[in-house]
């Protein structure tokens, strides 16, 4: 008997199943239920929002990116698929791209918050303080506005060292809603997808970004997504960040564009663009750049492609003026502007590189990290190997039988999550 030919109800079983999964934040699982479903109709434009909105959750942001063109250039009048475009070229450090989609939404609806508040963010990663400032305040972002301001009135400042690799937005937006009673959902028809909303924009940063998860940028698109040569180049083209920023990049990793040298361990080094000289950087403590761990110094890099070891990420900040004690071991890229020192650490067999000025500190890490505020009078205690940096005015100790680190003073504690 030859194979039973795949059904409408395969096809809505798949869609039905994704959905239900990505209302409840199991990502990887909802992937492959709308890659089925896809397989099954390859131009099915729900199936595409949605795998979509998948894609950007994963951060596997050059898929994303080519999903959501397609739609675009399917559906151009639909602004909420615009809008994740835009996103998407924020999160993969395009804002010019971002700039321009964003420009041609509020120009059809000028009333839309969220477009103001990305384009906001889109000239502020240009330089274009005033404009963002402008944006900021058409969309009601007040506290963004007022961070204008400030660059505005003098030389541009860098992000404080609780706000580690600021973050755009959480991405869990709206899905659309499911029939009661767990029936499957009515036929989908060839017509624009619902809007799928990726998240909004934050009227403040946060001070943590959402944990990144895996994406490979070699990967070829998904059946059905077959662009032309030029379109694929473009949805993976590698755009450095501004100078001084650091953006998230790949499975874990960054892209980042010094002011200056920098620092950084070899292991991290995936690819150097610009007309840069690679050396071996003097050993800077018993661990960090000697032979277990060489050090690189590099000077003349338009970025740097950063990527971890396999079970951990990058996660970085922007030190301005502040003073941060790190464990060594955690480090693996900073500015060479910033004054580093070796000293001891409050972990057991742990040292510790104390680093201060301006620049970026960057950290390797295997889970999120987390920053607990630690104030006169509230201590915080954590296990000492889940504590990465401390910042401010604090001291730290041994306590609970040596089984907890005690942190109190007045400042910051980053610690790795759970």
């Amino acid at each position: 008997m030859p194979p039973r030919a795949p059904s409408n109800e395969d096809f809505l079983f798949h869609l039905y199943r994704g959905t239900e999964l990505l209302q409840d934040d199991h990502v990887h699982e909802a992937k492959e239920e709308l890659e089925a479903a896809l397989r099954l109709r390859p131009l099915d434009p729900k199936s595409q929002d949605l795998l979509g909105v998948v894609y950007f959750r994963l951060g596997m942001y050059p898929r994303a990116i080519g999903i959501f063109s397609e739609i675009v250039r399917d559906f151009p009048d639909q602004r909420t698929p615009r809008l994740n475009l835009a996103l998407c070229y924020l999160k993969t450090g395009q804002p010019s791209l971002a700039r321009n989609l964003l420009e041609g939404v509020l120009e059809q609806s000028p009333d839309l918050p969220r477009a103001w508040g990305y384009l906001g963010l889109a000239h502020e990663r240009l330089g274009e303080y005033a404009r963002a400032r402008d944006a900021f305040s058409r969309g009601g972002h007040d506290g963004m506005a007022r961070r204008m301001d400030e660059l505005l009135g003098g030389p541009p400042a860098s992000i404080g060292v609780t706000a580690i690799l600021e973050a755009i937005a959480d991405a869990r937006g709206e899905l659309p809603s499911l029939p009661p009673g767990g029936g499957a959902p009515p036929s989908v028809r060839p017509s624009a997808p619902p809007p799928v909303s990726l998240g909004a924009v934050r009227a403040e940063r946060p001070s943590l970004p959402p944990p990144p998860l895996p994406m490979s940028v070699s990967e070829p698109p998904s059946a059905g997504f077959a662009p032309s040569l030029e379109g694929f180049v473009r949805t993976i083209l590698a755009t450095p960040p501004a100078e001084g920023r650091v953006a998230p990049f790949g499975e874990g990793g960054a892209l980042w564009s010094p002011r200056g040298p920098a620092r950084c361990r070899q292991s991290v080094v995936h690819a150097v663009i610009g007309d840069a000289t690679i050396s071996r950087a003097e050993a800077r403590g018993p661990r960090l750049g000697g032979d277990t761990a060489p050090l690189a110094s590099v000077t003349g890099a338009r970025a740097l492609w950063l990527t971890p070891r396999t079970g951990f990420r990058l996660v970085a900040c922007q030190l301005d003026g502040e003073t941060v004690l790190a464990r060594e071991d955690a480090v693996v890229a900073f500015d060479a502007a910033l004054a580093l020192e070796v000293q001891a650490f409050p972990s057991e067999g742990v040292e510790g590189l104390l680093l201060s000025g301006r620049g970026a500190l960057i950290f390797e890490v295997p889970r999120a990290l987390v920053s607990l505020e630690v104030l006169p009078g509230q201590r915080v205690w954590a296990r000492p190997d889940a504590l990465i940096a401390l910042s401010g005015a604090v001291s730290a100790h041994a306590s609970v039988g040596d089984e907890l680190v005690c942190v109190e003073g007045d400042g910051v504690a980053l610690v790795e999550g759970p």
